[in-house]
């Protein structure tokens, strides 16, 4: 006899009595990714990098404010000699490695 879930005294046995029946293969395995714990480490990860990329893009700040800071514009140019090599290596590998990061995302978002 097929009762209406409107008018049993308890509601909630007779959901968990059909709740087999509602169970399907794609439920299970678009679950899956969480149960295993893969997707959730694969965002950690991903945040690990973004802080390991955030600090060291704020050492480079601190390290060009620091240099560009010294002598005055006309004298003493040779204290900002390495001001370029450290530019040029915020904007080179820096950069590459938030490719990289950007790369890994998108690759955890569509396994």
């Amino acid at each position: 006899e097929e009762r209406s879930l409107l008018n049993i005294d308890d509601y909630f046995a007779l959901i968990e009595d059909r709740l087999p029946s509602m169970e399907s293969q794609a439920c299970a395995d678009a679950t899956s990714g969480f149960v295993d714990m893969t997707f959730p480490f694969l965002l950690l990860m991903n945040q690990i990098g973004s802080a390991i990329y955030c600090a060291t893009s704020i050492w480079h700040e601190q390290k060009i404010f620091h240099l560009s800071s010294l002598g005055t514009p006309t004298l003493n140019t040779d204290l900002r000699a390495p001001l370029t090599k450290i530019i040029e290596s915020k904007m080179t590998v820096l950069v590459g490695f938030n490719f990289l990061l950007f790369v890994y995302g998108i690759s955890c978002t569509f396994p």
